[in-house]
């Protein structure tokens, strides 16, 4: 099923031919049609660079592979454009579709969305070592908790690494013994053991709470780069309605 715009294709490509050709503004093309001129604007930058077929009606459900999407999700964060500039570029229908992407980039939920969750999950087991549970676990605190990701990397499944990270942050690498073992209680410790398991913890908080405050950072960032493309849309549509009435 598509999404069925409410010009047609031919209108479309009229008003972007009249622009090209220097017939009129994107303010004034846009009056002609009842659109507002960010609309023209698009349906030019589209048209100049994806041609014709950018302006065809896009399938209501089209699918996007998953490193598609986290090209386009790098790409924003990396502050190669707006929006709607990935959105012309990428030729995606709508820049609230890359919103959504970046807003639940890099959290279990959203990494469904890239499809990344359940090529991770389909992972057969196996067997790993300590020091392999270990070295799993830091790559994926160093890549901000990307659970699919560590999992693709070290072709384990998604559940092994989330549960992984949450005993290490819990317990440390104690966390990480195969639980054949017992493990002791703190007061079956000697005073030395207790010491090394407090620093052993105290080192855990750290790196957790490092985490946390570039999680928070990353997310401030997204959150303050889209209030100002909002900001800067609405004036934008506040100016061509200005224009519209005079």
């Amino acid at each position: 099923m598509s999404r069925k715009s409410k010009h047609t294709k031919e209108e479309k490509l009229k008003i972007v031919r009249q622009y090209n050709n220097g017939e009129g503004s994107y303010e004034s093309l846009g009056d002609s049609i009842g659109v507002d001129l960010n609309t023209v604007k698009k349906w030019v930058i589209q048209y100049n660079e994806h041609g014709e077929s950018a302006l065809d009606d896009k399938p209501r459900n089209k699918t996007y592979t998953k490193e598609f999407k986290q090209a386009v999700v790098q790409a924003y964060l990396n502050g190669e454009g707006s929006y709607v500039d990935l959105a012309v570029k990428y030729n995606i229908s709508s820049e609230t579709t890359i919103f959504n992407w970046v807003k639940e980039y890099n959290t279990p939920e959203g990494l469904k969305d890239y499809n990344l969750q359940g090529e991770a999950r389909n992972m057969k087991s196996r067997k790993t070592t300590k020091e392999e549970r270990i070295k799993i676990v830091k790559y994926c605190i160093e890549h901000d908790k990307d659970y699919a990701g560590t999992a693709l990397e070290f072709n384990v499944p998604y559940q092994n690494v989330y549960n992984w990270f949450n005993k290490y942050a819990k317990d440390g690498e104690e966390g990480l013994d195969d639980n054949r073992g017992h493990h002791k209680k703190d007061e079956e410790l000697t005073d030395m053991e207790l010491l090394q398991r407090e620093l052993e913890r105290t080192k855990i908080e750290l790196e957790m709470s490092q985490l946390e405050v570039r999680l928070l950072k990353k997310v401030k960032s997204v959150e303050r780069r889209d209030w100002s493309e909002k900001a800067a849309m609405n004036q934008n549509i506040s100016q061509s309605t200005k224009q519209q009435k005079k």
